[in-house]
């Protein structure tokens, strides 16, 4: 009976899609994690998605989107304080944000700026 409940509350919910998005990498599971996020007010989950989101986009060579999303991802993770990461997701994001500057070069601020300037709310459904 509590494992059921506690698999029916938001929270568990979106963990399971984030486990589920992550084992994957597929845009539309990260989508999902992200729509439940907004569904259910979880900003902690929408910066996991925002972010891999972004690592998919530069592997797809779409450097300006990724360096978007990673600025959305980390003004969400300004506001909310949340900090952590997987050693490995830490790694796969520090490389993708190198790629994805070096897909931009010298706009890099510029990208990642407009990023930080729009509500994750909105920039959920822009991917």
């Amino acid at each position: 009976m509590i494992a059921a409940q506690l698999d029916a509350t938001p929270a568990a919910r979106c963990a399971s899609a984030a486990l589920t998005a992550g084992s994957s990498n597929d845009v539309a599971a990260w989508r999902g994690v992200l729509g439940l996020a907004i569904e259910h007010q979880l900003p902690l989950y929408a910066v996991d998605a925002l972010e891999h989101l972004a690592v998919i986009s530069v592997g797809a060579g779409r450097g300006v989107e990724a360096l978007r999303l990673f600025g959305t991802a980390e003004a969400l993770r300004d506001e909310t304080g949340y900090r952590w990461r997987f050693p490995s997701e830490r790694l796969q994001v520090e490389q993708a944000w190198d790629r994805a500057a070096d897909l931009a070069g010298d706009a890099t601020s510029t990208h990642l700026a407009e990023g930080r300037s729009v509500p994750w709310r909105k920039a959920a459904t822009s991917v």
